[in-house]
């Protein structure tokens, strides 16, 4: 099984097109691409850049986008997003129960 490109967790290697990394996540919240120039920089990731990136991923998802992209036109705004309280966490998870 394949590595999830953000945590590092099992996780499902969709086909690719181009040089894009498409994964399946569900560590991550489910399914995303990221391309090649951002690729080593989403491999190093602070924990809070992770989790940062992962809720963006899944707000991306309930927003109707199937499969959100990680690139260099969005990564750094993406690491620049408030992390959740715990509170939103918590709300969040209930929500998606």
């Amino acid at each position: 099984m394949a590595k999830c490109w953000i945590w590092g967790t099992p996780a499902q290697e969709m086909p690719r097109l181009g040089s894009n990394i498409h994964m399946n996540s569900r560590r991550a919240g489910g399914e995303y691409k990221v391309t090649a120039s951002v690729m080593a920089q989403v491999e190093a990731l602070s924990l809070d850049d992770k989790k940062r990136i992962t809720s963006w991923i899944v707000l991306q998802h309930r927003a109707g986008i199937a499969v959100p992209q990680i690139d260099s036109d969005n990564f750094d705004d993406i690491k620049s997003r408030r992390l959740m309280s715990f509170t939103e966490r918590v709300n969040r998870a209930l929500l998606s129960g």
